[in-house]
């Protein structure tokens, strides 16, 4: 309600599975679900390990009231067993899956042969490279703001003139 008050709206609020215990976990959603009944916020979803959350989203989903999935994907990696479940949720439309930390530690995954090769190919940046292979596989890819060390360096030298 303070959310509300203040004259914001909450479009989704996601309970993180990995630090949480099945009972915490169950006692949490129920307000959530009373939270989204009273119409204070838009979506819920779940983030964790993609085994987590299958168990999870069996026991405590009801009324289709999971609509997001937040899982930890590196661009181009294989996409494990239990992630696939909430896939095939969202491939059936009923849910949608979120990937984070996306370009991996310290963005490696844009610095990758194959994936700057394949960009080049296409006349895209590695970002959006690495974007529409989310895209492809029916997700969104929640990625942090990225500038190429030489449009920084430009940028710093621009900045320099002035």
């Amino acid at each position: 309600k303070a959310i509300r008050s203040a004259g914001y709206q909450l479009d989704c609020w996601i309970l993180d599975m990995a630090r949480t215990s099945k009972a915490q976990a169950h006692s949490a959603w129920k307000v959530m679900l009373q939270t989204k009944k009273s119409q204070d916020v838009a979506k819920l979803g779940l983030w964790g390990p993609g085994k987590i959350l299958k168990e999870y989203y069996k026991t405590i989903n009801n009324q289709d009231a999971v609509s997001v999935f937040s899982l930890d994907c590196i661009a181009g990696q294989a996409i494990d067993i239990h992630a696939s479940f909430a896939l095939s949720l969202a491939n059936e439309g009923q849910a949608k899956v979120e990937l984070f930390n996306y370009y991996g530690p310290e963005q490696q995954v844009l610095q990758e042969a194959a994936v700057k090769s394949e960009a080049d190919n296409l006349g895209i940046s590695p970002e959006a490279f690495t974007i529409k292979w989310a895209e492809a596989n029916g997700c969104c890819a929640i990625v942090p703001f990225v500038q190429s060390k030489e449009k920084t360096a430009e940028a710093i030298v621009g900045q320099e003139a002035t």
